[in-house]
């Protein structure tokens, strides 16, 4: 038998570094490490979520910020040597997976899972508001926007500014929120990037 879902108040949610009211994480999850995980009110976890902390260096607790109102999938997974948050009223689709390092493979001869990982200083942030569609990874030192869309199976490793739609393997900025018109457009160069972050300046 599987591990009991984890509501508010339980004798499991106080092993947490926090977890809010009227959350739940539903049966069948992993977490490696409650006393450095964070869950914030109103957030729904479904089945089968690892929740992992891949390292204890540079120990600042919380590892793994999960903040109120967030709505996530099954088979989600987090794995986290710094730090990664979820900010308010994230929406994650099933099979997501988020990590703030990767694991390093140069030397030749020494299997990789003994290569260690590549980085502890990297931290990870998916901006309040976002979604993040089925099969979606990311992976590094990545900032994600306010009102973001990571589409369905895009891999995504660099930034991302606020209110922009992103696609692919590797994933690309496709759509911006445009200050001038109040629509979204479509961006097909860094050129159109870079005028839509200027107009918001204005």
């Amino acid at each position: 038998m599987g591990e009991p879902a984890i509501i508010s108040n339980s004798p499991l949610s106080k092993l947490f570094y926090g977890f809010g009211n009227n959350s739940i994480i539903l049966e069948d999850y992993k977490i490696s490490n409650f006393t450095y995980t964070y869950i914030g009110t109103n957030t729904f976890i479904k089945d089968n979520c690892w929740l992992n902390i891949c390292s204890y260096e540079n120990n600042s607790s919380p590892k793994i910020v999960i903040e109120d109102g967030c709505q996530i999938g099954s088979r989600f997974t987090i794995s986290i040597a710094n730090k990664g948050t979820i900010e308010k009223n994230v929406i994650i689709a099933p099979n997501v997976y988020i990590s703030d390092c990767s694991h390093n493979y140069e030397s030749i001869g020494i299997p990789i899972m003994h290569q260690g990982i590549t980085s502890i200083t990297n931290k990870i942030v998916v901006g309040e508001g976002s979604w993040i569609g089925v099969n979606a990874s990311i992976v590094g030192d990545v900032h994600i926007g306010r009102g973001c869309v990571i589409a369905a199976n895009s891999f995504l490793t660099k930034n991302i500014p606020d209110y922009s739609v992103v696609a692919g393997s590797p994933a690309k900025i496709i759509k911006m929120y445009d200050t001038i018109t109040g629509k979204w457009i479509r961006t097909r160069s860094d050129t159109d990037i870079k005028k839509v972050l200027e107009d918001r300046k204005i």
